[in-house]
């Protein structure tokens, strides 16, 4: 079972990774205390709870294109788009 910057969860835009760190750890825990009680496996557990946080994640993404784009067409436009893609992932998170 994987957890925080291991389970690749840094936030993409600030590399970020200690509170997802945290929370994937506080998921792996509850799973694994869940599959003992109930004599089942945890990582299907783990898996569905971490989904939401893989897709808040995964959400982030475009900004690396639209960054892209940015440094490439036009430098001076380089420092909003990286000021507006790290808003919106803290806004996200």
């Amino acid at each position: 079972m994987l957890v925080g910057d291991v389970a690749g969860l840094l936030m993409p835009v600030t590399g970020e990774g200690i509170g997802n760190g945290m929370l994937s750890s506080i998921l792996a825990t509850e799973s694994i205390n869940q599959a003992l009680q109930l004599d089942t496996l945890a990582m299907p557990r783990y898996s569905s709870k971490l989904t939401p946080l893989i897709e808040k994640i995964r959400a982030t993404f475009p900004w690396f294109k639209r960054i892209e784009e940015a440094a490439k067409n036009n430098p001076r436009n380089l420092p909003p788009t990286v000021r507006d893609a790290y808003l919106d992932t803290l806004q996200n998170f």
